[in-house]
């Protein structure tokens, strides 16, 4: 029996269910237990064994795999168990760290849900998504992803997209009605499917498919199937790797010629030239971006972010523009009603605290008396019934659920004594609409009990409802000093109609019932981080759907505009959608460029502004919450969504949730994003500056006629001590204070610029002078000696570059040289790795190490530190030339 097919009666009876009032709890464990989990097939987390084969199927272990059988063919069998263990080892760390990568991705998959509202025990509930179970009552509502396959029991303007399922780009409008059963998917319009996305309206149904049991649920392999694009920061990564694999192969088969010509056997010559082109491949970059991109996520989640899209972090570090929200991004989103205004301006102010369902009414500083109260009961109950919000009373206060504008006016009905209850047995809601971004308004119809009659009802922005209001007066006037002073304002109207029909335009002739006065204050942080963005060069636009004074207000607050500008100043530095709409399209660029807030403006405005900056190559995060904001969050370089009141469809669109809608973590994100481009930056020097030195080294030699400063083993153990651990260590560097001073970088900037080649080549033929200067003395001795020598320079100065490179520009004496526990563990552990090697008597020969003496090590360590002092030198001089 296919559910689109039949009557709703025998739908409910095939899905046992006796009512529309909901399951029992008892109900809904059975059919759990029977059911499963309403979850997808999902993309498992990698085994142990896809990481392991990922980290032996790369271009560096076949290179070291063809070494060995090569060493095993010319009978060097050191050599060869020497490069397997190699194998093993490099393999281990790679496995280890992307193993914990892995897991850190998947836990942070937990910290975002979709949820969804059911009638549960005759209640209306929030539950996480995969609780639902077939035969759940769902309620519908614009903005939501629909949670699993619906047969619609009602539908109020109730339109999806499903694009995803049918490749239908238009909304399609829902209807409660039975169909034929050979209805085509696409034009089922009884119902809602799994995945798909509410646009408009309202509506509730049962549930009939959960899982792979949808519609959506039968071809998920197929999704799972899609190739995800490399991002721009991968592209970068692997562009520099094929870089330094090239110039990798290009020295190393020189080196090989110049062996050639010094008369070198053939099997020496390949040892040489594998473990130079070993050496000088850098391995661990790759592992390096995925410790990364995962420490940032974790960065992030706690600091109440949630990274959709890993790479994004990159780009945030290029971000030139922020155009934030006002309600709850930059305000504390928690409304509290503190005054009605009402035509006959006789005012009523509200005590109480935030969510508290208990206040006092009072006119003139005193109570009101039980019939004044009384001559309320209708705009009381409209409160009540108009209110999509909950809030239930804990023993740690107040929950709320919904959006808090649809919970203060709640909160006020609850005040005055009226519960949905009771208001309903005085009102009976016939049909309602979704607020609508545009006009700034929703409105209902009921009828009244007592009377017969019908009363339509007009609620949202004070403006627009004011505008169809007779006896508005000049309460437009009183709301404009009110939003001067930052309040959010809101107003119901209604009036009685003779249809049982919703009208289809908004009668002019509606009797304001109240004008809602709203507090809604700044987020404590808000100012302090507006501030942070300037400073990091950052711009700061906000782009708001409520009152330009209240906008222009919060702005100065804010700091967003200077906080001393002039109330005078408003329609010169704010600009309204009516405004807007007066300009031309050159006019409105023009005026985007310089002006800060924007007020009453649509999504479809929010995308125009996006627009123009992107055009003047600006970077843009631009935040969202709606339905109608996905378009916009896509527009942005960065979109971000709210986490507590974004909708399910901003939310997919985004790049970044932030979880508690706060506009400080749009900084934090941007700070964090600067750090890993930075420590990507920084670890890539540090690998490309340890290979020069080592190749430097081997083609001065040649031209000092000597014997090879290292031998193949020795590049190998070299290349593992300094580069297996150290590379990743710095890929844990914390942010420093510094970072946030900076200008924006360039979005087309390379990795590694050609004003850092002088510093890694500075470094680099200084680590080779200083080899040099212990190689040739001790040649006149033992040659083993003499080599010995020249790699524990080659693995002190490397090592003490290590702090070097934990910031190009902060000296380390202020970052503290003990700051990054990673790092002083990755230099301990290589120090020890090629300490005991040298003087563990059955790795000695194997390596051709000579045990040195203390004084030797001592002064190796002593001359090595030159490289830190000539690091610190380049810093002081460069942070100079940037100042003057």
């Amino acid at each position: 029996m296919a559910s689109h097919s039949v009557s709703l009666t025998q739908l409910l009876k095939k899905l046992s269910v006796t009512n529309t009032h909901g399951l029992s709890s008892e109900e809904v464990i059975r059919r759990r237990i029977l059911y499963g989990e309403n979850k997808l097939p999902e993309t498992s987390a990698k085994t142990i064994w896809q990481i392991l084969w990922h980290q032996f199927h790369n271009a560096l272990t076949y290179i070291l795999l063809l070494a060995t059988i090569l060493s095993l063919l010319s009978d060097h069998l050191i050599d060869a168990v020497v490069i397997g263990i190699l194998i093993v080892i490099n393999m281990s760390v790679g496995v280890f760290h992307e193993f914990r990568a892995e897991k850190r991705v998947q836990s942070l998959k937990q910290l975002v849900t979709l949820t969804c509202r059911v009638r549960r025990n005759g209640k209306i509930q929030l539950i996480q998504q995969y609780e639902l179970v077939p035969g759940d009552i769902v309620l519908l509502e614009d903005g939501q992803t629909v949670p699993a396959d619906i047969r619609l029991l009602d539908s109020r303007e109730l339109s999806t997209e499903e694009a995803s399922l049918t490749g239908e780009s238009l909304p399609i409008l829902k209807q409660a009605k039975e169909l034929p059963i050979k209805t085509a998917l696409g034009d089922r319009i009884n119902m809602v499917f799994m995945s798909t996305h509410v646009v408009s309206g309202k509506g509730e149904g049962v549930v009939v498919a959960i899982g792979e049991k949808t519609e959506i649920g039968k071809i998920s392999k197929q999704l799972q199937t899609t190739i995800e694009q490399k991002s721009l920061f991968h592209q970068r990564t692997e562009f520099l790797l094929k870089q330094m694999i090239t110039v990798a192969i290009v020295l190393s088969g020189l080196i090989g010629i110049l062996l050639y010509f010094r008369g070198e056997s053939f099997s020496e010559i390949l040892s040489f030239v594998f473990a130079t082109i070993i050496s000088g491949i850098p391995e661990g970059l790759p592992s390096v971006l995925t410790v990364l991109l995962s420490i940032a996520s974790v960065r992030m989640s706690r600091k109440k972010a949630l990274l959709r899209n890993l790479p994004a972090i990159e780009t945030l570090s290029t971000v030139t523009t922020i155009i934030t929200d006002k309600t709850g991004t930059l305000t504390e989103n928690v409304m509290k009603v503190e005054k009605l205004l009402f035509a006959d301006r006789n005012p009523i102010d509200i005590t109480g605290k935030r969510w508290e369902l208990t206040g006092k009414f009072l006119r003139n500083k005193k109570s009101i008396s039980t019939t004044e109260m009384s001559g309320l009961k209708r705009l009381f109950s409209l409160f009540a019934l108009t209110s999509i919000g909950e809030i239930t009373e804990t023993e740690s206060g107040p929950t709320v659920t919904g959006y808090p504008t649809e919970v203060a006016r709640y909160v006020v009905a609850r005040k005055a004594g009226y519960t949905r209850t009771l208001a309903a047995e005085h009102y009976e809601l016939l049909t309602d609409t979704a607020y609508n971004q545009d006009s700034k308004t929703k409105s209902a119809l009921f009828k009244e009990k007592a009377t017969g009659k019908f009363l339509f009802v007009l609620l949202g922005g004070a403006e627009a409802v004011l505008a169809n209001c007779k006896n508005a007066g000049d309460l437009v006037s009183e709301v404009e000093r009110a939003a001067t002073k930052g309040y959010r304002m809101q107003a119901v109207a209604y009036t009685q109609i003779s249809q049982s029909e919703m009208p289809k335009t908004v009668p002019k002739t509606l009797e304001l019932g109240a004008v809602l006065q709203i507090a809604d204050p700044l987020r404590e942080e808000v100012p302090a981080a507006i501030t942070a963005a300037h400073t990091a060069g950052i711009r700061v636009i906000m782009a708001t759907g409520d009152h330009v004074a209240t906008a222009f207000e919060i702005a100065r607050k804010s700091g967003i505009i200077d906080p001393t500008t002039p109330n005078s100043q408003l329609h010169i530095q704010a600009l309204s959608q009516t405004d807007i709409d007066e300009l031309s399209d050159e006019e409105f660029a023009q005026k985007v460029r310089t002006i800060n807030v924007f007020a009453r403006v649509t999504p479809e405005t929010k995308q125009r502004i996006a627009q123009v900056l992107q055009q003047d190559g600006q970077v843009i995060a631009m935040t969202g919450d709606g339905v109608n904001d996905a378009p916009v969050i896509k527009q942005a370089d960065i979109g971000i969504s709210m986490g507590l009141m974004g909708t399910d469809v901003a939310k997919e669109s985004s790049d970044l949730i932030l979880l508690e809608d706060s506009f400080a973590t749009i900084i934090d994100a941007v700070q964090e994003g600067r750090t890993v481009f930075k420590n990507m930056r920084q670890t890539s020097l540090y690998l490309i500056t340890t290979n020069l030195a080592e190749y430097f080294l081997i083609f001065v030699s040649f031209l000092f006629a000597t014997p090879l400063p290292l031998l193949p083993l020795q590049i190998l153990w070299l290349n593992l001590v300094t580069d297996g651990l150290s590379d990743v260590a710095l890929a844990t560097e914390k942010s420093h204070r510094s970072i946030l001073t900076e200008k924006p970088r360039n979005k087309t900037e390379s990795i590694v610029t050609r004003k850092d080649f002088v510093f890694i080549i500075t470094l680099a033929l200084l680590m080779m002078t200083l080899g040099m200067a212990y190689f040739l003395p001790y040649l006149s001795g033992s040659l083993d000696k003499a080599r010995t020598m020249v790699f524990a320079v080659m693995v002190f100065t490397q090592l003490f570059n290590v702090f070097n490179l934990r910031s190009l520009d902060t000296p380390i004496w202020k970052l503290g040289y003990f700051s990054n526990p990673a790092i002083n563990v990755a230099v301990a552990v290589s120090s020890f790795l090629f300490l005991g090697a040298m003087y563990t008597p059955s790795f000695q020969p194997i390596f051709n190490f000579v045990p040195l003496t203390f004084f030797e090590l001592s002064g190796v360590i002593l001359v090595s530190g030159i490289v830190l002092l000539t690091g610190e030198v380049y810093k002081t001089i460069r942070l100079r030339r940037l100042t003057l």
